[in-house]
């Protein structure tokens, strides 16, 4: 609807939700500060971990998330949605 009314309404639309997402990003990074236990932080990063185990889940959670957004991408071009979409989402989840 907003895109009937023009490209600079459009515009302000778009840019009042992007303002608004990093603003509730900056909340929820705020109260993770303010409710978190210093002594759970240390030893950071975990021993039996380390570094190497950080970077490991945020690989598999970054390529889980990119298949994920694929699976969700094709869905619009599937024939049968109902029927190819669940069995989809499941084998990215695997």
């Amino acid at each position: 609807i907003t895109l009937l009314s023009g490209v600079k309404e459009s515009k302000r639309v778009v840019n009042a939700f992007t303002i608004i997402k990093l603003l509730l990003v900056a909340f929820m990074i705020t109260l993770g500060f303010v409710y978190s236990r210093r002594e759970n932080w240390t030893p950071f990063p975990p021993p039996e971990f380390g570094v190497a185990g950080i970077f490991r889940g945020a690989t598999s959670s970054f390529f889980a998330f990119l298949g994920f957004d694929e699976v969700v991408c094709l869905a619009g071009e599937s024939i049968n949605p109902k029927r190819d979409l669940p069995p989809s989402v499941l084998l990215t989840i695997a």
